[in-house]
């Protein structure tokens, strides 16, 4: 038995997701600059996110993915960076959740 309870991997694999550790370097059979460019695209979406909710104030994130010129999966990861680094807060107003500035 191994730690954890995991059964033993079959082959070459990264056991880093059994332990819930993150391995920064690349994994055989992986293509790791794609990786790299997708935290740059988040991190880009992020800055046009913040530049919408600057100069037109409290936004649903209907809204924000209809201003923002990127994919509507990109916009809400960039959203969830923005709210990780408490850059942005959630208001109700009625039903609806408007996300703006702190």
């Amino acid at each position: 038995m191994r730690p954890h309870g995991y059964a033993r991997p079959r082959g070459r694999c990264n056991p880093a997701p059994q332990c819930g550790i993150i391995l920064r370097r690349p994994v055989p059979g992986r293509r790791w600059n794609v990786h790299v460019d997708l935290l740059e695209q988040i991190g880009e979406t992020a800055g046009s996110v913040w530049r919408a909710l600057e100069s037109k104030g409290p936004q649903s994130l209907g809204a924000l993915k209809k201003k923002v010129k990127a994919p509507g999966d990109l916009v809400s990861m960039a959203v969830g960076w923005l709210a990780r680094e408490e850059k942005i807060a959630v208001e109700l107003k009625g039903r609806t959740q408007l996300l703006r500035l702190k």
